[in-house]
């Protein structure tokens, strides 16, 4: 989120620098000689148009700006979930792998225990 708000203040600080470079052009076409009206004219018009660019551009950025924090949004909360079940896999996995260690480890005891037994057994039966 620290990039989008980043982001809406950089346009914020570029409309204020746009807005003070218009109102100063705009004085330094009112300070030409009256006789030359049409050069004033002409200005006026060529800052009219690129005002109305430069606003589209203004709102057109805002909105690719709005819709990167509700993706950013998104990319986090599907980290957490992707997080969590990453987690859980593991932790499945574990269990299952000290499961698996541990009943091998019995089984090996009740063979074991088995085999003295039998051994006694035919050990008893023969003597």
């Amino acid at each position: 989120m620290a990039t989008v708000s980043l982001a809406f203040r950089w346009l914020d600080m570029l409309e204020k620098e746009f807005d003070k470079a218009f109102v100063d052009l705009d004085l330094l076409l009112g300070e030409i000689d009256p006789d030359q009206c049409e050069l004033t004219y002409d200005g006026r018009q060529k800052m009219t148009a690129l005002s109305a660019a430069f606003a589209q551009l203004c709102h057109k950025a805002q909105t690719i700006f709005q819709s990167n924090a509700k993706l950013e949004v998104n990319v986090r909360s599907r980290r957490d979930i992707v997080s969590e079940c990453v987690s859980k896999c593991f932790s499945e996995i574990y269990c299952d792998y000290f499961s698996l260690h541990v009943f091998m480890y019995v089984d090996c005891d009740c063979l074991l225990y088995m085999g003295v037994a039998l051994f006694q057994t035919v050990l008893y039966s023969s003597g």
